[in-house]
């Protein structure tokens, strides 16, 4: 955190390129320069811890916002991957339903007598009600013929009590269905989540940033007031931070005079 302050405070008030800075030897008649060390003067200041903490507060804020909302995708991300473990194993279970339902009724048809014609002879008597039964029992359909009248007989097919093949089809179509429904929902609440914790990302980081710069521009206005006056007093024309010099001179570093001041006040 130091070390972004610091940036923002030497872009605020101490832009310089180095190539730009003409440090001299002592008394050679050039450009007086001085720099000064602004991590530590910053912790001479008397509000600067307290921003400190007010900074850490605020971002702390911020990160169990958006970590909530993470904690949320999480969970979301569980679920979905369940829930398209569940619809392969609905849909796998589904076709081998329709294969069955497909090798039952080729079964059944070649396990069907067929009956073409019914004679009856001359003079012959028959009953009324002539019931025939075939039972196939590997697929537990019973076949029964009502004979209703002398030339055209009937045939009705019983199943036994119970769902058909064809009814758990379609009750595991029904079950994907709701599936996919669901699936659906929380791909999209998880998207909604995803988004929003971009968007409180960007919030943090905007905050943070408001936050800096208004404090901090509050503690560099005594700083620039100090080093002013401290410049006019050395008679120094250019005062940069220390981070930004390959090599300077002891005698240029200002800093321990401007904590000094700081501490006086």
């Amino acid at each position: 955190m130091k070390c972004k302050i610091i940036s923002l405070i030497f872009i605020l008030c101490f832009v310089s390129k180095i190539n730009s800075i003409d440090i001299p030897l002592e008394g050679s008649g050039g450009t007086n320069v001085g720099f000064v060390d602004m991590e530590k003067i910053f912790e001479e200041h008397p509000e600067y811890s307290k921003i400190q903490q007010e900074y850490k507060e605020l971002s702390d804020i911020k990160n169990k916002e958006i970590e909530k909302i993470r904690k949320d995708t999480e969970t979301l991300t569980v679920e979905i991957t369940t829930i398209t473990i569940n619809l392969d194993e609905l849909k796998k279970e589904l076709n081998e339903l329709i294969d069955l339902q497909k090798k039952t009724e080729i079964k059944i048809s070649s396990q069907i007598p067929e009956i073409s014609t019914w004679s009856v002879p001359m003079g012959s008597e028959i009953s009324k009600s002539t019931d025939i039964t075939i039972n196939i029992s590997t697929t537990n359909i019973n076949i029964s013929t009502n004979v209703i009248t002398e030339t055209s007989p009937k045939y009705e097919f019983h199943q036994d009590t119970g769902p058909t093949i064809l009814d758990l089809i379609q009750q595991q179509q029904a079950k994907i269905i709701e599936e996919k429904t669901i699936l659906n929902q929380k791909q999209q609440l998880l998207s909604q989540k995803e988004k929003e914790i971009e968007e409180k990302e960007i919030e943090k980081q905007k905050e943070l940033d408001e936050f800096k710069k208004n404090k901090m521009l509050y503690i560099m206005k005594d700083f620039y007031n100090i080093i002013e006056q401290l410049a006019k007093e050395e008679n120094i024309s250019i005062i940069v931070e220390k981070s930004s010099i390959l090599y300077g001179l002891p005698q240029i570093d200002l800093t321990q005079k401007v904590r000094e001041r700081l501490r006086g006040r």
